[in-house]
């Protein structure tokens, strides 16, 4: 059975084979005769994706664009994909959507109405704790339109304003308020000098969401379901952990399909050494996402503490060959046998 890994594999394989003459129809004007074999073999070895193609840093080369459209778990499965790519002249290749000039006058239109950044009213909150902002925005249309529509556009501007990336890293909320005559208000084409002024102020450092690692705690425990004994933990997909908690260990699979998969390894607490758990917890981790990491089969995001168990949290693309690392890791540990490894989503 192919893996993600096997696909992205054989994904590039092919793109590399075919790289010089989708270079030349992009040059000769002719990109659009390019979207049926693509589409064909995304759909074939990156399900659930969606792809662009564009131009180069500063307009040199061609680039090409993967994206998970903002479905949990996809940035984590394009970091991988993007880490895999070869060197192939003239290209460069993106794991999410990349931010572009905006202009009072470019459009969107949706459900028969168009929407402008230039139209469109921000006005900032700085969260300093949190390193993010919140914002209120403003349309003239959004009166009369449904909240889904509302928060499409929204998304849309945000993303072509900062980038897939930059919008999920600086924007922890957003609320759709009437700013007609707020002077704190700005068009959102001047979001990023906005974010970029706000940076070099504070000295903020930004790293990717799927690098970027928050706390958590659960006030209660439960024994009703797997890892429900959780008392509080670290992670960089906080959306899966607490997907997989609110549904008491029965959530769908987010990444069902594409070869990939979120698991966490089960360790009893009688195996940590009294008053040094925490590095002992650490070296453990160390040690299994760097025999992931070195065969390119996985990564570990994050780790908890329960009543019961101590857990590690890893996104794994290579199925049993990855799993077998994972028991190789854990066995030169000492834990021989002391240990479950389970998915995250309900079997």
């Amino acid at each position: 059975m192919a893996t993600f890994k096997t696909n992205v594999e054989a994904f590039w394989k092919w793109f590399a084979t075919n790289a010089a003459e989708f270079y030349a129809a992009i040059e000769d004007g002719n990109c659009a005769e390019l979207a049926e074999p693509v589409q064909e073999a995304c759909g074939k070895w990156l399900p659930g994706f969606s792809w662009v193609f564009g131009p180069g840093p500063d307009g040199k080369g061609h680039s090409f664009t993967i994206t998970g459209e903002g479905k949990p778990g996809f940035l984590f499965l394009a970091s991988y994909w993007l880490e895999l790519a070869p060197v192939l002249d003239g290209w460069t290749f993106y794991g999410s959507r990349q931010p572009s000039v905006l202009h009072a006058d470019h459009q969107v239109k949706i459900a028969d109405q168009e929407f402008g950044p230039g139209e469109i009213l921000i006005k900032p909150i700085v969260y300093e704790e949190d390193e993010q902002i919140g914002i209120d925005f403003w349309h003239p249309n959004f009166a009369d339109s449904e909240e889904g529509l509302i928060f499409t556009v929204l998304g849309i501007w945000l993303d072509e304003s900062l980038g897939e990336i930059g919008s999920m890293a600086w924007i922890a909320s957003a609320e759709c308020k009437d700013l007609s005559g707020d002077p704190e208000a700005f068009p959102l084409t001047k979001l990023k000098q906005y974010v970029d002024y706000l940076q070099k102020e504070k000295g903020w450092e930004k790293l990717p969401p799927d690098e970027t690692y928050s706390l958590y705690q659960l006030p209660e425990q439960s024994d009703e379901f797997p890892r429900g004994d959780t008392i509080s933990g670290t992670t960089c997909n906080m959306e899966l952990v607490g997907a997989f908690l609110e549904s008491a260990g029965h959530m769908e699979d987010p990444v069902e399909g594409t070869g990939a998969s979120f698991v966490y390894i089960g360790i009893n607490r009688d195996q940590f050494p009294e008053g040094d758990e925490v590095n002992f917890r650490a070296e453990i981790e160390d040690a299994v996402d760097e025999a992931l990491r070195s065969g390119k089969s996985g990564r570990v995001f994050g780790g908890a503490f329960g009543l019961i168990s101590g857990y590690i949290d890893l996104v794994i693309y290579d199925g049993d060959n990855s799993a077998a690392l994972i028991n190789q890791a854990l066995d030169a540990k000492g834990l021989g046998g002391e240990y479950f490894v389970r998915p995250f989503a309900k079997a």
